[in-house]
């Protein structure tokens, strides 16, 4: 969607506001990805993967919720015996964050899912993350 302020060009567009409405309540918010080679970690524009990288997923948490695990799941969604591994992590500004990290050698080129899964007493809720393996 676009936004456009009452003057023309640039300067007028960028003067905007757009209301955005607040996100859905659950235990587990907006992913974001990152891959990795070696030790140098990179913001994943796309979930387009090769088989040499890692991919690391971040989740913050609400409160009370807990990680209660993640799988990677082929693309008819059955799991498939890769290992992923979650855990979890508190920023500066005293954010939890759900954390998934998923090392691609073992897949083929193809598309997958990645589920995280958080708990809150008897709540749980499950969120996926779809990639491809390229070559």
């Amino acid at each position: 969607a676009r936004a456009r302020g009452a003057g023309t060009g640039a300067i007028g567009a960028a003067d905007a506001t757009l209301p955005v409405a607040p996100a859905a309540p659950g235990l587990i918010g907006g992913v974001l990805s990152f891959r990795s080679l070696a030790r140098l970690r990179m913001p994943a524009a796309d979930g387009r993967y090769r088989r040499t990288e890692r991919v690391t997923l971040e989740a913050p948490l609400s409160d009370g919720a807990v990680p209660a695990g993640a799988r990677v799941l082929d693309r008819l969604g059955k799991p498939l015996a890769v290992p992923a591994k979650a855990g979890e992590r508190i920023d500066a500004a005293g954010v939890r964050w759900m954390t998934v990290e998923v090392v691609l050698a073992p897949l083929t080129g193809g598309d997958y899912v990645i589920e995280l899964e958080a708990m809150k007493d008897e709540t749980r809720e499950r969120k996926l993350f779809a990639i491809r393996v390229v070559r």
